[in-house]
């Protein structure tokens, strides 16, 4: 029986709870709710496209807020808004995980793989590792590899 059935037939208590019961599903669906003031998907896809196709060079927050089509400052806060971190930390995040992948896949030296992050050397490498991941990265690959 429908709603609007219910309705008619003066049965408004059985209707109202119809209604509430929906309301609270569609609210607790995997519905994706956008937060004000972020990056809508397409920009973020746009951008997080960018970052994995130039992780080996510098990537600038003014070439992030081009692709996604605003300013710098508004960029910042959106990008923050919508992945919980700053654009520099969500860089150093993808670089760590090309290198966690490259290091699994490849026998490259962690030099080699440092360069193919966008990271100048080996130990600058180590030290965003070490922040990020909690261990450095030759103890990570030696646990993993073995």
């Amino acid at each position: 029986m429908q709603a609007s059935e219910l309705m008619r037939q003066g049965d408004y208590r059985e209707a109202e709870s119809i209604i509430v019961f929906l309301v609270r599903k569609l609210s607790d669906s995997q519905w994706p709710i956008v937060a004000r003031g972020g990056l809508t998907p397409r920009q973020l896809k746009r951008v997080n496209e960018y970052i994995d196709e130039n992780l080996e060079t510098s990537i600038s927050i003014a070439d992030l807020a081009k692709i996604a089509g605003v300013s710098c400052s508004h960029f910042c806060r959106a990008f923050k808004e919508t992945c919980d971190v700053t654009p520099q930390t969500y860089v150093q995040q993808r670089r760590i995980a090309r290198a966690q992948w490259l290091m699994l896949e490849t026998d490259e030296s962690l030099a080699a793989i440092a360069l193919h992050c966008g990271l100048s050397d080996q130990t600058a490498l180590c030290k965003v590792f070490r922040r990020l991941v909690g261990e450095s990265p030759a103890a990570w690959r030696r646990f993993r590899k073995a």
